[in-house]
């Protein structure tokens, strides 16, 4: 109920536009679909909806904005996945919307937002971490350009404490500066001791073709019993068709009897002709969820661009869990479709 009230509020804001003149409007759509199909060593060959590049899964999502001078209203409508990313053969969805309105003031230096946001500018470029999304309100103050400095407070849509919803704040800050780097970092706040979060990256822009990135995430910030570290580097040159890179990831444990798991990724694509490239990415992972296990990754893949729209990726991952172990693999085949509007 209350989430239909919030989306009856957006769209009578958007309803009262209509009628104004001189309004902007702006329309989208995404779709996004695929499919796992599993064949293990042992047992039965399994299906589930899966998409491997976007965790979140979002299946359908339709977006409108009108702005009229300092003022503008954002609705998204979704659909996406809720089942389990293991082998699941159930299909759930949800249905819930984004929405917000902004106000910008002192020739939009400053932007104050209220709403449930699916806009940010403090998460890291290629994890996404952190950010200042929230449901409540958003302000981002833009100095000078290329600094964006903001703050999110969520406000519950049930009564609660404003102790409560100062727990949950953010803080954070994006930096770009052209042809050198971009450099963004998010402070989580959270109720308790040693409960916060810190999430940070570094992104170089200085040397053509390059793509050299830095993050980090910090969960329980000063916990000596659960704090977790993420560290995550990634590398790619662009060399004409071809182009090389490598990941790396660790995840450092603070608790005891959790192993310090490191997974490395080197890959390479290439552009077979316009449209078309062939890739291959091949992970190896030490200690998969804190566990003593090896676990190996071969990805070959295929990407067709059919437009700047629409692309679709067919990988069959190769995957052997444990190295130490022997007869138990699996190959993974995913097949992705998006399309964008």
């Amino acid at each position: 109920m209350k989430k239909a009230l919030v989306v009856l509020l957006a769209l009578t804001c958007l309803s009262a536009l209509a009628f104004a003149d001189d309004v902007a409007w702006v329309f989208g759509a995404t779709v996004k679909t695929g499919a796992l199909i599993t064949i293990p060593s042992t047992g039965s060959t399994m299906i589930v909806a899966n998409d491997a590049d976007d965790p979140t899964l979002s299946r359908i999502r339709l977006t409108t904005q009108a702005t009229l001078g300092d003022f503008s209203v954002n609705v998204y409508l979704n659909s996406d996945y809720a089942g389990s990313m293991a082998l699941d053969t159930s299909l759930k969805f949800l249905y819930f919307p984004n929405w917000w309105v902004t106000a910008k003031f002192l020739d939009q230096m400053i932007a104050l937002r209220f709403g449930a946001m699916d806009t940010s500018t403090t998460d890291t470029v290629n994890k996404g971490w952190g950010g200042i999304n929230t449901t409540g309100t958003q302000i981002v103050v833009t100095p000078i350009s290329g600094l964006n400095v903001g703050l999110a407070i969520p406000v519950p849509t049930t009564a609660g404490t404003l102790d409560s919803a100062l727990a949950g704040m953010k803080a954070g800050f994006a930096y770009t500066m052209p042809n050198l780097l971009t450099a963004k970092a998010t402070w989580v706040n959270a109720a308790g001791t040693n409960n916060c979060e810190a999430d940070f990256g570094v992104a170089v822009l200085a040397v053509p073709n390059l793509t050299a990135q830095f993050e980090g995430q910090i969960k329980l910030l000063g916990s000596s019993t659960a704090q977790t570290i993420e560290l995550f580097e990634n590398v790619a040159y662009a060399m004409g068709p071809l182009t090389p890179a490598i990941n790396a990831d660790e995840v450092l444990y603070s608790a005891s009897g959790l192993n310090t798991q490191i997974a490395i990724n080197p890959n390479v694509d290439y552009v077979v002709m316009t449209g078309t490239a062939v890739g291959l990415s091949v992970t190896y992972t030490m200690n998969v969820a804190g566990a003593s296990v090896n676990k190996l990754v071969a990805d070959p893949y295929v990407k067709f661009t059919f437009n700047d729209k629409a692309k679709l990726k067919i990988d069959a991952a190769y995957t052997i869990p444990d190295l130490s172990a022997t007869g138990t693999w699996s190959l993974p085949i995913n097949i992705n479709f998006m399309w964008s509007y």
